[in-house]
């Protein structure tokens, strides 16, 4: 079944799949991908089986084309969500209407998941004492780990039959568990979050209070469930007074010398030099409402966005094709602005953390998309679990408050 989704726009990208007549969404034209559902046919008309070798094949020769197109567009079978990946030079990029990405360094990697709001309920999951490595788990780990409320007594009363859930790493957080500043050396709990986090059901780690001269950058993201993450630094905010989505984190902020390795070479917990090297990356782009659209042929929704921009060069620093701050708060300025209404995009813990996936009702993988070529982990996800029913008239709205320390 041919299928059309209003992702990118005008000029975007050449692909090898087939395409419609287009039709204007958001007032672009939209990218169309043909695909098919679990439920394969031959040539004869009759069903092959989604676990048969002849369907197994079909789907890893699809595979080879969608990982050697310039932009890829496919659904997440059964979960509403789209899988969007671009790669390729500079000149891939403004296509797509994201100028000045620089890939003097090599080809740069950027995928996100667009997530119906109407659908899914964002909330804070993991949370423990340790990272958490998601692609060592077992299927059963994993649903329990990205689950809503981490309580034993939750899990055990829970009667709402299990949805897909994405996710993608979260906040920043402490390897060597002290603090280290002019007020002098205070020990934190190792893997303590930077700025504090809460998942619910589960006792939390003290947090590690971000460097002074980083505290304005660092906001508390609270979700509807009371759980929340601090994260920073804001990429993208709608101006209330105009509407426009717009980038804040433009490259003459970027400019500032604390957002330089040079002038920050400790990299102390909360310090934000990396912002000025290419590192992988991960941010997470909100609505300012969950609400569905007031009628169903509207061109724009609202979705969430959950950003990746991948590291393949196999080294870091000033060389690696990973992105900067600045580069990745001008992809999410693009894509958050194809919302009804838009709301905020801010940036996750990057570098060896970076990932994102999706499992089904089970905890199986649908989908994972690492940062850089080695298994990632993080202390907590922010994840998005269907909601069931799916949301009419409620509001889950994200609220975004800045940072206070506690006295």
């Amino acid at each position: 079944m041919l299928k059309c989704f209003p992702v990118l726009g005008r000029g975007s990208a050449s692909s090898t799949s087939s395409t419609s007549d287009p039709t204007q969404a958001d007032g672009f034209k939209p990218n169309c991908i043909g695909g098919r559902t679990a439920t394969d046919q031959r040539s004869t008309g009759l069903p092959v089986p989604a676990d048969s070798p002849l369907a197994k094949f079909r789907e890893a020769v699809r595979k080879v084309s969608r990982d050697n197109r310039p932009v890829s567009v496919r659904a997440i079978p059964g979960t509403g969500i789209v899988h969007v990946k671009i790669q390729g030079d500079s000149k891939v990029f403004d296509s797509v209407g994201m100028k000045r990405i620089d890939t003097s360094n090599g080809p740069k990697r950027l995928e996100y998941l667009s997530i119906p709001a109407v659908r899914y309920v964002p909330h804070l999951a993991g949370g423990g004492k340790q990272p958490y490595v998601v692609s060592a788990m077992s299927d059963k780990e994993t649903r329990q780990l990205m689950s809503p409320n981490q309580s034993l007594k939750s899990k055990l009363l829970s009667r709402d039959p299990p949805g897909p859930i994405a996710y993608i790493n979260g906040g920043f957080y402490g390897h060597t568990g002290i603090r280290e500043d002019e007020i002098g050396i205070k020990s934190y709990a190792a893997n303590a979050p930077i700025g504090g986090a809460k998942v619910k059901g589960i006792k939390q780690i003290e947090g590690v209070r971000p460097q002074d001269a980083y505290e304005d950058d660092y906001h508390r993201v609270t979700f509807p469930n009371g759980s929340y993450v601090t994260l920073a630094p804001l990429l993208a905010q709608v101006n209330e007074t105009t509407g426009q989505y717009e980038n804040k984190f433009p490259a003459e902020k970027a400019a500032n010398p604390k957002y330089a390795f040079e002038h920050t070479p400790l990299n102390r917990p909360g310090e934000l030099g990396h912002a000025s090297h290419p590192n992988a990356r991960s941010a997470i782009d909100f609505p300012s409402s969950s609400r569905p659209a007031a009628s169903p042929t509207a061109l724009k929704t609202n979705r969430y966005r959950m950003v990746i921009a991948g590291d393949d060069s196999g080294v870091r620093g000033v060389r690696s094709t990973g992105m900067r701050m600045a580069e990745i708060a001008i992809t999410v300025a693009r894509i958050g602005a194809f919302n009804r209404d838009p709301g905020y995009a801010i940036a996750c813990d990057g570098g060896s953390s970076t990932t994102m996936g999706i499992i089904d009702g089970q905890g199986k993988s649908l989908l994972s998309v690492q940062g850089l070529l080695n298994e990632s982990s993080a202390v907590n996800f922010v994840a998005l679990a269907s909601s069931n029913p799916p949301k009419q008239t409620e509001d889950a709205t994200v609220k975004l408050t800045p940072y206070v320390p506690k006295p």
